[in-house]
């Protein structure tokens, strides 16, 4: 059985209420499910259970977050009473490995790699020590981060010429150890916040592959295999949104943070060690840049709403008070005062609600203010004004985009709303990526990153 890296297709055997039913698994990018059949009686499960089976490669797979389909009974006419009844099962996640995960059990290290992001962390100099044979024993670890809970390892994988005896291929590769186990349904989060930054630095939607997570830390895995007790780990199916990215569609993208020497691989580090130390409070952030990457080739409506979503979720772009607490109660105050004398004091209630609406900047205050801290860098071709007025035509076209009505039929409204569309994506890339470096160079790699390119070249259009 040659399949796909994670996707699997095979016979299975599972218990049930101390009854055996044997079946079918499937498992890839947009389905896990397993069909069971049984010849004497129906097979019942519910949603909230887990179901372990025996696959016919000799590994148990751990179904979990199931979705059973009714039970079905199927009889033929010159049968009867003999019938067969199957039951479909499908699921967000499983593991396959030596033996069943219970849900209770936590992880304590995890590995994946990331196709298509070999360009951010190539490193030549590194490559010709692992190809030379009197070099090659070197370390592959190209650098380790430790944040918060957990420690990250990027090294490169490579394959192994038996005739030439030489290493090659090289790819990243990223490993997470965990300080204190994580629950089962949260180990994704750490490998969905690398996999935003590798995307955020392409423009891209790349997604993990080859994730295996074990129960066991790195410093036990090594000790085990020093003895000779050495533990499997469990390999992972879950469901993908989108396709992986091949390496080389994005080899010829230059990426604002590289490591191609070891003052670049200083820079990523950091950035790297930010982003994560920083993702409780942006995880929403990161999962609608994932959306807006995996959207540059289309143009519409859902697009314009998550990339005005993306910065409503950036929380260093939340908007500003512009007059504080105090004084807006020392205005009420006066107010209620006034609506007394005029004899209106049935709305004394509603003022300080009606002046608190004015505490915070208005919306083209408060872009300005983004745009001067977002570009500010780099700087734009024509001043702030006409990006002022592509955001706020985002904003205009929001409203009947959100509620299903918008009308791009007229003549430019199409390209209006594609321009005001990259104008926010644009600024909400920037202000994202705006916290993570100080550095010139990474400053000149931003300005050839494809998101500002394209909104670059609108402004040059006009």
């Amino acid at each position: 059985m040659n399949f796909k890296s994670g996707e699997l297709n095979t016979f299975c055997q599972t218990i049930i209420s101390g009854q055996t039913f044997t079946g079918n698994f499937v498992a890839d990018r947009e389905r896990i499910e397993t069909t069971l059949y049984s010849f004497d009686r129906p097979i019942e499960l519910q949603s909230d259970d887990t179901l372990t089976l025996k696959s016919a490669r000799l590994s148990t797979i751990s179904l979990f977050q199931l979705f059973p389909s009714p039970a079905k009974r199927l009889s033929f006419q010159d049968r009867i009473p003999e019938a067969v009844h199957s039951n479909n099962i499908q699921a967000n996640l499983a593991l396959e490995g030596p033996e069943a995960w219970l849900l209770t059990e936590p992880v304590r290290s995890l590995s994946f790699a990331i196709p298509g992001a070999s360009t951010i962390f190539e490193n030549k100099e590194k490559f010709q020590l692992l190809k030379n044979p009197e070099t090659a024993s070197c370390s592959r670890e190209l650098f380790k981060i430790h944040t918060g809970n957990l420690s990250v390892v990027v090294a490169y994988s490579a394959k192994y010429d038996r005739l030439t005896g030489l290493l090659s291929n090289f790819k990243p590769h990223f490993t997470v150890d965990f300080d204190r186990p994580v629950d089962l349904m949260d180990y994704r989060r750490i490998i969905n916040c690398i996999v935003a930054f590798c995307s955020l630095n392409l423009g891209v939607h790349l997604s993990a592959q080859n994730v295996r997570i074990s129960k066991l830390s790195l410093a036990d895995i090594e000790a085990a295999n020093k003895d000779g007790t050495f533990q499997t780990s469990f390999q992972v199916f879950q469901l993908q949104s989108a396709e992986s990215v091949r390496d080389e569609v994005t080899q010829r993208i230059i990426s604002p943070f590289n490591c191609h020497n070891k003052h670049e691989i200083e820079l990523l580090s950091a950035a790297l060690t930010k982003w994560i130390s920083r993702s409780d409070n942006w995880y929403g952030t990161y999962a609608l840049a994932m959306g807006a990457f995996g959207m540059q080739r289309t143009s519409g409506e859902q697009r314009l709403l998550n990339a005005c979503k993306w910065l409503e979720e950036i929380p260093t772009a939340k908007a500003q008070k512009s007059i504080d607490k105090t004084h807006i109660n020392e205005i009420a105050k006066a107010a209620c005062l006034k609506a007394e004398e005029l004899g209106l004091s049935h709305m004394e209630h509603r003022i300080p609600n009606a002046l608190s609406r004015i505490r915070e900047e208005s919306r083209s205050t408060r872009f300005s203010r983004l745009i001067t801290h977002a570009w500010g860098r780099i700087g734009l071709p024509q001043g702030i004004d006409p990006t002022l007025s592509h955001l706020k035509k985002a904003y205009k076209f929001r409203n009947p985009a959100a509620h299903g009505y918008l009308d791009t039929s007229p003549s430019g409204s199409s390209k209006e709303l594609l321009d005001a569309t990259e104008a926010m994506e644009a600024l909400c890339f920037l202000l994202s990526l705006r916290e993570l470096h100080e550095d010139d160079a990474v400053n000149n790699r931003v300005q050839l990153h494809p998101i500002v390119k394209a909104y670059r070249s609108v402004l040059f259009s006009e």
